[in-house]
């Protein structure tokens, strides 16, 4: 009989414990709750913001272009900073065959070749600077190549940053490519440095890679006036 009591009892314990620990109704299920513990409206806004950006994402990145880095901002078209040289070693390259002959009637001479952009801030601010370099320099030549009017060799190039130099030398082809700013003028007076060795190589000056199909041709491109029509680009090239 106690057996049966104590039994009793602990099943009325148990009973009790039971209704005691029994949890409240719980509130209906919302289906956002796991976004945090923000209110359902909010909860669903963030998950329709989320659902958009992933349904939006792809075709925004497949139509993504590379765009081109400048290192400082534009200046007025107007103002013709790039023709206030008066350096008979930096002539300005107009189209791809220019470019191709410049490079191969310099022979063993080293070639800078600046790439730049008329409304480019930086570029503006560098240019008196790498005139200098070229007035200090005469046996180098500087091609100044604008992006503007030659985005084939620019593309081609893979210019993607302005300014920015390539230098060249004789039968070695491409010997140093940078980006260069004010700030950073001594990276092109350290490349000079390097690159500017005498030297004498009888060799077959390399083509351009990227141009294979352009051959060297008989240079008449009009004068300047500030070489006295002594500029070696106006020689005879044979392939």
């Amino acid at each position: 009989m106690t057996v049966l009591a104590g039994q009793i009892s602990l099943c009325h314990c148990a009973e009790r414990s039971t209704t005691a620990r029994s949890p409240p109704q719980s509130a209906p299920f919302l289906p956002h709750t796991r976004l945090g513990g923000s209110s359902p409206h909010t909860q669903s806004s963030i998950l329709g913001c989320a659902l958009t950006s992933s349904i939006t994402r792809r075709p925004l990145r497949a139509l993504r272009q590379p765009r081109l880095l400048v290192q400082a901002g534009r200046v007025p078209v107007g103002e013709k900073w790039w023709e206030r040289s008066s350096v008979p070693n930096m002539r300005e390259v107009s189209g791809v065959q220019q470019f191709v002959d410049e490079l191969a009637t310099a022979q063993d001479r080293l070639v800078i070749v600046d790439f730049f952009a008329r409304w480019c801030g930086s570029c503006r601010a560098l240019f008196p600077k790498l005139c200098s370099i070229a007035e200090d320099n005469p046996d180098i030549l500087v091609l100044k190549v604008e992006w503007d009017d030659n985005r084939e060799i620019c593309k081609a190039l893979g210019i993607k940053v302005l300014p920015y130099f390539q230098f060249y030398r004789g039968t070695l082809g491409k010997v140093a490519e940078f980006s260069a700013s004010v700030s950073k003028i001594q990276r092109i007076r350290d490349a000079l440095a390097e690159h500017n060795t005498p030297r004498c190589d009888l060799g077959k000056v390399q083509r351009i890679k990227e141009f294979p199909e352009v051959e060297p041709q008989l240079i008449s491109y009009p004068s300047d006036g500030k070489d006295g029509g002594k500029n070696p680009a106006r020689q005879l090239v044979t392939a």
